[in-house]
């Protein structure tokens, strides 16, 4: 389950421009930070600069 959910996260931040709002509880989280901290912990970066990093490598 948790690895389904990694995946999906990087999934909406890299095609998607949903905000980190609407990721977070599409995903069943109650709030950002939960979000946050689970994906810092299993990606090493926080959500905002992975989108960052890997948004920029897709071409429209």
């Amino acid at each position: 389950m948790k690895i389904l959910k990694v995946e999906k996260s990087k999934e909406l931040l890299i095609s998607t421009n949903k905000s980190f709002s609407d990721i977070t509880f599409e995903l069943g989280y109650f709030d950002e930070n939960s979000f946050r901290k689970f994906f810092k912990q299993e990606t090493s970066l926080n959500p905002k600069n992975f989108r960052k990093r890997f948004q920029q490598n897709i071409k429209y």
